[in-house]
């Protein structure tokens, strides 16, 4: 792709604090998008203001805010009508309690240059208010069947895909509660495409208390469950195993009986074993590698 354009796509619900650093990191930028589009799956007049005032002090002229109730809501449907208002050939997603370290652009086309292809993949720092560590570290050539029970470092954060790409998977799926990024990763694999990775931690994904869709609850437990059912043809034994240990993990650290943790407790165990163990430690090992 020669010379292509780039847009970000920052879908926000009722963070105005975070938008504001989110949308902030996209305009810093030091190579800077072509287009930013900000979309609300509420009708929230204080992130609107944000937009425009953070846009016209930046002096940046294609800042877009959004608001469209048919869209419907959740992050998923957000990314997904951000991207048809998207005029570029790259498009990045940002969730709006995540950050971007300046040369981020910058290195994502610079990694497409090396290596052609249909999605960049950038390593990230997880952070909160007390401490920060580097996340999973994405590795290249994994396969679909390498990444369908989990998306082994990426997040909703840190793919810039060809607009192409992404029309041509339909987008993020609106139906799936949690594992949106997965799902979204998952299936582009399958589809054939390619992608690139940025090995500099130039992504910093924010945990906080405030709603986020990796919170241990009955919601995340269910949303795993769907995602089982919609792609169980492709899903290995290990790959359902890992899943269902998933599933009662979360479902026995937000279990309020002592006997629903118990049962929790034994239907993990159930699904867990030595070599999943082995196996564990060693990606995380891999994945919190420096890159020597």
């Amino acid at each position: 792709m020669h010379n292509p354009t780039f847009a970000c796509v920052i879908p926000t619900h009722n963070r105005h604090d975070f938008l504001r650093e989110s949308l902030a990191s996209v305009l810093r930028q030091t190579t800077p998008p072509d287009q930013v589009i900000v979309v609300s799956d509420i009708d929230d007049a204080k992130a609107a203001e944000i937009t425009r005032a953070m846009a016209s002090s930046a002096h940046h002229q294609n800042v877009q805010f959004i608001h469209d109730p048919s869209a419907g809501s959740g992050a998923s449907a957000s990314r997904n009508r951000g991207a048809t208002a998207v005029t570029c050939d790259l498009i990045g997603f940002l969730d709006d309690d995540d950050l971007w370290q300046p040369d981020l652009i910058r290195a994502a086309l610079a990694a497409l240059v090396k290596q052609p292809a249909d999605m960049v993949v950038v390593n990230r720092e997880i952070f909160s208010a007390n401490e920060s560590h580097i996340g999973p570290k994405i590795r290249p050539g994994l396969r679909a069947a390498d990444v369908a029970a989990a998306s082994l470092g990426t997040t909703g954060s840190n793919m810039l895909v060809s607009k192409r790409a992404f029309e041509s998977i339909g987008g993020f799926d609106s139906n799936l509660p949690v594992k949106n990024d997965t799902d979204f990763f998952f299936r582009f694999l399958l589809a054939g495409y390619t992608y690139a990775v940025v090995p500099e931690l130039l992504v910093r994904q924010r945990k906080h208390g405030l709603g986020q869709l990796t919170t241990k609850n009955e919601r995340r437990a269910r949303g795993t469950e769907l995602y089982i059912a919609k792609h169980r043809k492709h899903l290995s034994r290990h790959d359902l195993r890992k899943l269902r240990l998933t599933i009662h993990r979360i479902r026995r650290a937000s279990a309020t009986t002592f006997s629903a943790r118990i049962r929790h407790l034994l239907g993990a165990l159930a699904n867990y074993s030595v070599g999943d163990f082995i196996r564990e430690r060693r990606e995380w090992k891999m994945w919190h590698q420096g890159d020597a």
